[in-house]
């Protein structure tokens, strides 16, 4: 993946992050954290929608393994997991 595909992907994942928050965390500022979701104040049912959104544009199923959260903790995190489970070309 080349670092205009990248950037692309982390401006959607952002934009869902602003959607599923209702604004708490806007697109540049989710783009922008130097920490997680939750440092952010994005509450656990704001997450589960991001969750539910991302799994629906990509077509995947994001499953909670003995990593727990960490892999989707930030947007730049996500899109670490979708390029490497190949959700995205």
């Amino acid at each position: 993946m080349n670092d205009t595909m990248r950037d692309e992907l982390l401006a959607d994942v952002a934009v869902m992050v602003e959607a599923a928050t209702d604004g708490v965390i806007t697109e540049s500022s989710a783009r922008a954290m130097p920490g997680t979701f939750a440092d952010e104040g994005m509450s656990s049912l704001a997450f589960l929608r991001l969750i539910d959104a991302i799994e629906i544009k990509f077509g995947i199923e994001l499953g909670l393994d003995d990593r727990g959260l960490d892999p989707y903790d930030s947007v730049e995190h996500i899109v670490d997991q979708l390029v490497h489970i190949g959700a995205v070309v």
